[in-house]
């Protein structure tokens, strides 16, 4: 038997996805991924803004950011290279 589910009902499961990513979660993963996965963890940054909830967030994900673009040498314009 097929349930149907009303729209709201979806938008709120994935509402509620969404929200469940906290960004404790989302810069512990990028860690444990940038060496490996540099472009994909560069490409989650906006996702990681959005996570955004206090001061040591911001803090955390700069340091992300900038052990990224130096440490690993990646530019932005890498990014959008890949991309085309």
């Amino acid at each position: 038997m097929c349930k149907i589910l009303d729209f709201n009902q979806v938008v709120l499961k994935t509402i509620v996805g969404v929200l469940a990513m906290s960004f404790k979660k989302f810069i512990d993963d990028a860690w444990m991924k940038h060496e490996k996965k540099t472009t994909e963890v560069v490409a989650s940054y906006k996702q990681g803004i959005q996570l955004l909830q206090s001061e040591e967030d911001v803090l955390a994900l700069g340091r992300l950011v900038a052990h990224i673009a130096t440490d690993h040498n990646f530019s932005f314009a890498n990014l959008r290279k890949r991309k085309r």
